[in-house]
């Protein structure tokens, strides 16, 4: 591009609105310029403070006053962007795109004053896993910003095109984009095309994991590195609270420092304390290593996604500030084997990109249209004699010209209408089936359950007179048979005396598990077996095994109690409860973080072998049925897989509708 032409197009102006800090970059006469926002860096730290009248201080600035007033202070309110929720600054209600929106405003207007004027296109990013509520609400935030007018670019095309111009990547070429910023974790997987890059499948991430979880883990390494001293502070004292918000700064510097540096040492200057702790890069890595692998295990699924390998990748690019940490490079290297590059301006490489895109459309865009020329006048000659010539009245020679204005906006309209009507690109969800499968089992574990097999009253219809006789409230019964149809008595049975035993033995159990006596006990004349003891235990129905006179029996009693006041009465509901709100955790997080990992996935199946003991219980309580072993066996391994089915279901569905 000439230099001619870019003057004539003024300057474009990309800015990247993070979570932590917040970058901006001009693009003019075919040259991109990082702006120094920052007082000791060029991007500014994401923070405002709320002065009494009202206005908003941003940055360092908001961060020094913010440190005596932390009330005053809002920070990383992107995060909150499509909460309903108001943030209180100040004692002030404000919404998060209110406050996005006062961040814009200080950006462009710094930007103004350097650059001698307002930007002629401005582009601002945003994360491609964002849904459209939240896209919506980026109006609000160029309405409060006072911003007219603004395109929007998605943070991994961004970073994309500022790669692709440092680097080369031919038409048809797939690179992947490993942004771990400050609050967020963004993934996504484009392919150059001749109009630039389109994302394929859909965009990945995890809400809220990014350098400020980094920054937590330092802090706390620091606390409890000094033992309960701070915790011994006065939290309200106001050097109490400027030293601990210098030591977070302080624990920020190092976790930066250990990108480069193998160990840094932490100053601690706070009331009573003045220390210092050293922390080296095996120490904090072993820290985040869990988060980094989440982050990898996120980018896998956005790869299956997208329906390409690992090894069809042209590059990974990794952005952000966390991202330049050398364990990033290392974990994606061991774990999918994929060429890693870092990008050279991995704080700023989305906002360099958003000024190139900005550019770009400048460049594109139709060139105004001529001035329209003076009226044209014409005039009489007048006659040699007569009276004086006459001037003919003017004429105006209108000249047709089209609003360049209204054109641009049509056409924009009309590619905008085009893109929401454009289909996404299709990706094969499994979801149905896997729900099909879990749903299945569940069906399964219930019928045998409530209307499957169970122990017999009787197993071995003893003939009358063949069973020893059995004393139940104070009635005497002959037979098996009998002592099986009197359901309904209290806990103890006793052997009626006169009878004539013959190395017998009796034992309650439930499902095959003794109760007692221990298994093998003799029973003798008058022997009473007391389960009193036992009623908190006893829900539903025991199985006594009688063995006399050489031959054995299977009886069924069902014991006079509540069904509710027993322990297991209890325990099915409790359980029952605790999966629930187990399950709906999960679901919110899987849902958040587009990712079931692993250990996301077994601690399902163990929530579903607790499901199956709520059911086994439920039968046996509420339904007075005693199930046997292999039925209880079955229940619960139905319970246990259709408890893993459903993050893999969650995983496998696409986005969330509002996120």
């Amino acid at each position: 591009m000439s230099t001619t032409e870019g003057t004539a197009m003024g300057y474009a102006l990309g800015v990247d609105l993070g979570t932590t800090y917040t970058a901006a970059a001009v693009a003019r006469d075919g040259r991109v310029d990082v702006v120094g926002l920052g007082e000791r860096a060029p991007q500014l730290p994401s923070v405002l403070y709320l002065l009494p009248d009202g206005r908003f201080l941003a940055g360092e600035a908001a961060q020094r006053r913010g440190a005596a007033e932390p009330g005053r202070l809002a920070r990383e309110f992107k995060r909150r962007l499509g909460d309903d929720t108001a943030l209180l600054v100040g004692g002030t209600p404000f919404s998060a795109q209110a406050l996005m929106g006062q961040l814009l405003r200080h950006v462009l207007a710094a930007v103004a004053e350097g650059q001698g004027g307002p930007a002629q296109q401005v582009i601002v990013t945003y994360p491609a896993n964002w849904g459209p509520y939240r896209r919506e609400l980026l109006g609000q935030v160029f309405t409060s910003a006072g911003l007219d007018s603004a395109t929007t670019c998605s943070e991994p095309e961004a970073a994309a095109i500022h790669f692709a111009s440092t680097e080369r990547v031919a038409l048809g070429d797939i690179i992947a984009t490993y942004d771990l910023g400050g609050g967020t974790f963004d993934a996504a997987v484009l392919r150059k095309t001749n109009d630039g890059f389109e994302l394929l499948g859909e965009a990945g991430g995890i809400e809220h994991l990014g350098g400020v979880d980094f920054d937590a883990a330092v802090f706390d390494h620091v606390v409890r590195s000094l033992g309960t001293a701070v915790r011994d502070l006065d939290p309200n004292e106001a050097a109490t609270q400027s030293g601990l918000e210098r030591l977070r700064r302080d624990c920020v510097e190092a976790k930066e420092a250990l990108s480069a540096d193998t160990e840094v040492v932490v100053p601690v200057n706070l009331p009573s304390i003045q220390t210092v702790v050293r922390l080296s890069r095996s120490e904090f890595e072993k820290m985040v290593r869990p988060a980094v692998l989440e982050t990898v295990g996120s980018l896998e699924h956005t790869l299956r996604s997208a329906g390409v390998p690992a090894k069809a990748l042209a590059a990974t690019v990794l952005v952000g500030g966390s991202a330049r940490l050398p364990l990033v490079a290392e974990t994606l290297t061991e774990q999918l084997g994929v060429p890693v590059s870092l990008s050279p301006a991995p704080k700023h490489c989305v906002a360099i990109g958003a000024a190139q895109s900005a550019l770009a459309s400048l460049a594109r865009a139709p060139a105004p249209p001529p001035p329209a020329p003076p009226p044209v006048v014409a005039t009489v000659a007048a006659p040699p004699s007569g009276p004086p010539p006459v001037a003919a009245p003017p004429v105006a020679v209108q000249q047709p010209a089209a609003s360049a204005a209204s054109t641009t906006a049509a056409s924009t309209t009309a590619a905008s209408s085009a893109a929401e009507r454009t289909p996404r690109r299709s990706v094969r969800d499994n979801s149905k089936v896997v729900l099909g499968i879990g749903l299945a089992l569940l069906v399964v574990a219930l019928v045998l359950a409530f209307a499957g097999p169970q122990t017999d009253s009787v197993a071995d219809q003893a003939p009358p007179g063949s069973t020893p006789g059995l004393k139940l409230e104070d009635q005497e019964v002959a037979t098996a048979q009998s002592v099986a149809a009197k359901l309904d008595h209290p806990l103890a049975v006793a052997v009626a005396k006169g009878t004539t035993l013959r190395s017998s033995s009796m034992g309650f159990s439930i499902g095959g598990l003794p109760l007692h006596p221990v298994k093998g006990q003799k029973a003798t004349e008058g022997m009473t077996i007391n389960l009193n003891n036992r009623r908190l235990l006893v829900g539903g129905p025991l199985q006594a095994n009688l063995t006399a006179n050489g031959s054995e029996h299977t009886l069924l009693f069902k014991p006079k109690v509540s069904k509710w006041a027993t322990i297991p009465g209890v325990a099915w509901i409790l359980l029952l409860l605790f999966v629930i709100s187990y399950a709906e955790s999960v679901q919110r997080n899987v849902r958040r973080r587009r990712n079931a990992s692993f250990v996301t996935i077994f601690g399902m199946n163990l929530v579903g072998l607790l499901l199956g003991v709520s059911i086994v219980l439920a039968a046996w309580t509420v339904g007075q049925r005693l199930l046997p072993p292999w039925a209880v066996v079955s229940v619960l391994l139905c319970c246990a897989v259709a408890g893993g089915c459903l993050p893999v279901m969650l995983s496998e569905r696409a986005g969330p509708a509002r996120t």
